[in-house]
């Protein structure tokens, strides 16, 4: 796993009920417990993580997974 997957999931625990979750790439995001809120939070948790860091929020939608969700993760 590499940093952008760690980040990610760090993000999630950071926005879920139960930080203890086991969380992998294969988990699925509504699965996870997010709301739309705690969505979009944990998308400006990214951002704000870095200022090299963007995620493509134009394909947010299409993240069905932890894994989709990394691939939308770029750095500057």
């Amino acid at each position: 796993m590499d940093n952008t997957h760690e980040l990610v999931i760090s993000a999630i625990k950071s926005q879920i009920d139960d930080p203890t979750r086991e969380i992998g790439l294969d988990s699925r995001i509504d699965e996870l417990g997010l709301d739309s809120l705690r969505y979009m939070m944990l998308i400006i948790d990214l951002e704000s993580s870095s200022d090299q860091i963007s995620v493509d929020v134009k394909n947010i939608g299409s993240a069905t997974t932890v894994a989709d969700l990394t691939r939308l993760v770029r750095y500057a």
